[in-house]
């Protein structure tokens, strides 16, 4: 077991952010949903996220992960992280205790000035991606968005809501080259990117998670697209 790190947490760095609106089918299909919220998936944006963190409570590490969209849990609907994975165990364990986001372990390089990524898993390849940035850079800051981040894990009979916050740079990117083995990521390939977005000397805090007992909705979710 490595060392207990609670919540909250601070982290600094870099990343990119590519946003979609998936098919329900691929996500229930090929989106590593647990199989007690299936039923609750509703849709809206979803993404992915690739992440240099330079700074954290737990060290620097690097981390790839995928929301396929909203989930619908008593009336209220909330992201959920289904697939994730980083580049130390210290993240790992302590991603798992504090906010319930289901980390594995991976190898991460990243080359020519953060434009091009890969991932590995036991030398198989989990994701390699290729971008070109812009130059123009805006700031931004959670804060002022209308629309938050909050995120709903389940573990163990248990909901964990958090509700991060960042502010730093975007500039928009264009994706030269993407290729996932559907095995170990969703093969987010198949599909344009609503937008592609790098963000550049951001601080991230994720606070204390909520957690409360995990009752399903009895209402029936209503679903963004077919």
């Amino acid at each position: 077991m490595t060392e207990q790190v609670p919540a909250p947490w601070t982290l600094t760095g870099n990343g990119l952010m590519l946003l979609y609106r998936f098919p329900r089918e691929f996500v229930l299909e090929n989106g590593f949903v647990p199989s007690e919220r299936r039923d609750s998936f509703v849709g809206g944006i979803g993404g992915v996220m690739l992440v240099d963190y330079q700074t954290s409570n737990v060290g620097p590490y690097r981390e790839l992960l995928f929301i396929p969209g909203q989930f619908q849990i008593g009336g209220k609907r909330y992201y959920a992280i289904t697939k994730i994975y980083v580049s130390t165990m210290i993240s790992v364990e302590n991603g798992r205790t504090n906010w319930a986001i289901p980390k594995e372990l991976a190898d991460f390089d990243i080359q020519n000035d953060d434009h091009t990524f890969a991932a590995t898993q036991e030398g198989k390849s989990i994701l390699n991606l290729s971008i070109k940035s812009r130059r123009l850079s805006l700031p931004v800051n959670t804060a002022w968005s209308p629309l938050k981040l909050l995120l709903g894990q389940l573990q163990n009979g248990s909901l964990y809501i958090t509700a991060p916050a960042a502010k730093g740079k975007i500039q928009l990117a264009n994706i030269l080259d993407v290729r996932a083995n559907p095995a170990l990521f969703p093969d987010i390939g198949q599909f344009p990117p609503l937008a592609a977005v790098g963000v550049r000397d951001f601080t991230m805090t994720f606070p204390v998670a909520h957690v409360q007992p995990f009752a399903q909705s009895l209402g029936a979710p209503t679903h963004e697209h077919p």
